[in-house]
């Protein structure tokens, strides 16, 4: 007796994994013609297994069931490639950006005045929540511990982070799946000749790219030299790489050295453009 095509999928894709369903696609001529013309049954598949329903382009589902590197995506970002949660994202986005001057928005904890730009918004459906980052008040984290909503974006740049992947979406990812839905939904948020696309575009997202580069820049390697440089700047570039401002401006770190001259003369200093601060030079010193 042959199951209905119908059948093998519904079974395959509530009851079996997907090495059990290859291995019965050896004895099953009709199971073994459907995991080679459907890539709807694999979707089916590492979306029940992983909770990840998007891919990069020109992948395709059935490698992506049995690649260990396709594990490492968010699978919570899959929320947002439903339309009715999406679009409801976007409404709520331009109600927070368009209600008052960008200046004067607020976390929606009460008693809280924090303002921009270090705050957050909720991306899980109906959610309003506003709240301020982990270096103020830590509302939008609260937030998360709370309601275990694990997405949100970041009003001022548009930058994803994931509480319960601990990461950010976007360019620096290694996964390009990740990057380009991430991307798509930033496209999404920013139409054209509104008053968030012109704002956005003309502020903090101006340095994102940057962003993206030298937040990996933590990672200590063997090559690496070391920088002597003020505590100032330091703090500066933290906010930086917080979306909470602008790039560090050019500094002199002469004032950390106790007799600049002296070491001027005796050429102790010498001059480096690390790739931490494409506009500015730093001193170190051996």
């Amino acid at each position: 007796m042959r199951l209905p095509p119908e059948v093998l999928y519904t079974t395959a894709v509530e009851y079996l994994d997907c090495q059990t369903v290859v291995s019965l696609s050896m004895t099953c001529r009709d199971l073994h013609t459907l995991l080679n013309t459907s890539q709807t049954l694999w979707k089916s598949l590492t979306y029940r297994k992983t909770g990840i329903n998007y891919i990069h382009q020109g992948g395709t589902w059935r490698q992506a069931c049995f690649d260990p590197e396709f594990h490492e995506l968010c699978p919570h970002l899959s929320s947002l490639t439903f339309d009715h949660v999406l679009a409801d994202r976007i409404q709520r986005f331009h109600q927070v950006l368009e209600s008052q001057p960008f200046e004067e928005i607020e976390c929606t904890i009460s008693n809280c005045e924090i303002k921009t730009p270090d705050l957050w918004m909720c991306l899980t459906k109906g959610c309003d929540h506003v709240g301020c980052g982990r270096t103020k008040n830590q509302h939008a984290i609260d937030h998360f511990l709370s309601s275990n909503h694990p997405l949100c974006v970041k009003i001022n740049t548009l930058e994803f982070w994931c509480y319960k992947c601990t990461k950010w979406m976007g360019k620096q990812n290694l996964y390009p799946a990740e990057t380009q839905l991430t991307e798509r939904i930033i496209s999404s948020f920013l139409k054209p000749n509104t008053y968030p696309y012109q704002f956005l575009k003309t502020h903090f997202a101006a340095w994102n790219k940057r962003r993206y580069i030298e937040r990996g820049m933590y990672k200590i390697v063997e090559s690496d030299k070391l920088y002597f440089l003020s505590r100032d700047f330091l703090m500066r570039w933290r906010e930086f790489l917080l979306s909470n401002q602008g790039p560090p401006e050019c500094i002199d770190n002469w004032s950390l050295v106790g007799n600049a001259d002296a070491v001027r003369e005796h050429g102790r200093g010498c001059r480096d453009e690390p790739q931490c601060c494409s506009t500015s030079r730093f001193w170190y010193y051996f």
